[in-house]
């Protein structure tokens, strides 16, 4: 028999509503009132600093009407408000052109506090849907390596899209079980980052699903352990002095300090005291559950609280590893044990033909691309920044795509097109505004055929100069994407 489901809009029973609010007020303890009657959180947006400024990004936003400014509290953090009906900001092109990513100032938080570094090997071990690795990848400057992990195969799609758009060529995507990675990968990561999945429970917008689970399995909470195996993995893949940040999007003890407290003591880890962030009010975490007493050390772990913050409910906590975990999780394949699959130098046999047809079709010089290293995968051909000399053979993707084979050539990628459209000398056409509303509108507009030097030319819209590759159909260009944004 099938398992009844109730909607957002039907009445659960009296029972059930009383036993999951008796729930929500004995997680919540005395802030279950201010939960349930804060005021919602503004939309933000993040900078990405590879591709804009935030000044540049502050003038955008004001130009299509938005009030926008900046928060001090994480740099490239942009406050917007808008009116109900008006555009959202993924809507513009100044986000199809990587110039920012929208992100709640509670998602920035964790990534901020792992301080990822130029040159270092870094992990995002639940990476989907990728703004908190975009943010790591920016920190990193396209520097060291980036590992991005989610299980969800149906996530990797929109994580990648989000990593196109980024620019950054150093970095490698997973498809695996995060709690199990450690005993594929080796144990030489400098910073983890472990957004857990969670039940929600620091959005109060998210009430009425989770009171849908509570209705099913008389539980908001069913994730605690997957969320305690994630860390243990955590640990298991960070070097000793390196850092894990463990955050949710969560209130509730269970998911957070119950979660915490028996890692703190059973591994060898201490809590990282967090840095003041200007702005932002963080509590400390709890340090009793249900009555009974957690590891003391918790008090340096962070609660931010929706009611006092611009953003939903977060918990975030910073752990240094001090020193080798016991040997039982110390399984570990060593890097050369890996199967890996080494990119290729610009002048290899396999990638050489390809550049060359770039070249020819848009005139981009292979000396612009001399220094980066390549790879080839059925139709398509990725590029990587210098350092990434090999990649995991088990891996999900590598590197960025910078063109597929069409029709007999090699048509550019939107994320090629941006990244190196100073240097196209070839095969590019501007459009004026006319054309480009018409293109948002229709996904098509008039171009003189005489300027067209291929099937896949590159259109130029000032000021973004060139931003995607689109087609020409023998009288125009089309570009049915187009439609999802406005000027």
């Amino acid at each position: 028999m099938s398992r009844r489901r109730f909607s957002r809009d039907e009445t659960l029973s009296p029972e059930l509503l009383s036993a999951f609010d008796d729930y929500l007020r004995s997680e919540l303890e005395g802030d279950y009132d201010d939960f349930m009657g804060h005021e919602p959180a503004p939309e933000f947006v993040r900078v990405n600093p590879l591709r804009a400024e935030p000044t540049q990004v502050l003038d955008a936003l004001r130009s299509h009407g938005l009030e926008a400014h900046s928060h001090p509290a994480i740099a490239g953090a942009i406050c917007v408000r808008r009116p109900k009906e008006s555009t959202d900001p993924c809507g513009f092109l100044d986000h199809f052109a990587g110039h920012y990513v929208k992100q709640s100032l509670g998602s920035m938080i964790p990534a901020a506090l792992l301080d990822a570094q130029a040159g270092e090997q870094v992990l995002d071990l639940c990476a989907a849907p990728g703004s908190k690795s975009t943010q790591l990848a920016a920190a990193m400057g396209e520097q060291g390596e980036l590992w991005v992990n989610d299980l969800a195969g149906m996530r990797m799609n929109p994580l990648a899209a989000r990593l196109d758009a980024c620019g950054a060529a150093n970095v490698l995507m997973l498809n695996q079980p995060g709690e199990r990675l450690a005993s594929t990968l080796w144990q030489s990561f400098d910073r983890v980052l472990v957004d857990a999945p969670c039940s929600g429970l620091g959005d109060v917008a998210n009430l009425p699903q989770i009171r849908d689970r509570f209705a099913h399995r008389k539980s908001a909470v069913t994730l605690s352990s997957l969320q305690y195996r994630l860390l243990v993995g955590a640990l298991r893949l960070v070097r000793v002095g390196g850092r894990v940040v463990y955050s949710t999007c969560s209130l509730t003890v269970e998911e957070n300090e119950a979660v915490l407290s028996p890692i703190l003591d059973r591994f060898p880890v201490r809590l990282v005291p967090l840095p003041r962030l200007e702005g932002l009010v963080i509590r400390e975490a709890r340090l009793y559950h249900h009555g009974a007493p957690l590891n003391p050390a918790l008090r340096l772990a962070g609660r931010i609280q929706p009611w006092e913050n611009p953003t939903e409910g977060f918990f975030v906590a910073v752990l240094e590893k001090t020193a080798p975990l016991a040997q039982r999780f110390q399984r570990l394949v060593t890097a050369d044990a890996l199967p890996m699959t080494e990119t290729l130098a610009f002048d290899h046999p396999e990638i050489l033909p390809g550049l060359r047809a770039i070249a020819q079709s848009y005139g981009l010089a292979l000396e612009q691309l001399a220094g980066l290293r390549f790879w080839t995968h059925k139709d398509r051909l990725y590029f990587f920044a210098p350092q990434i000399q090999s990649f995991w053979q088990g891996g999900h993707r590598a590197g960025l795509p910078l063109g597929r084979w069409r029709q007999g050539m090699l048509r550019l990628s939107h994320t090629a097109v941006q990244r190196f459209g100073a240097q196209l000398e070839r095969n590019v056409v501007e459009v004026n505004t006319t054309q480009m509303q018409a293109l948002a509108e229709t996904g098509y507009c008039d171009f003189d055929a005489s300027r067209i030097a291929s099937p896949y030319p590159v259109l130029s819209y000032p000021p973004f100069g060139p931003l995607m590759t689109v087609a020409w159909t023998g009288s125009g260009l089309r570009w049915k994407r187009a439609r999802a944004f406005v000027l």
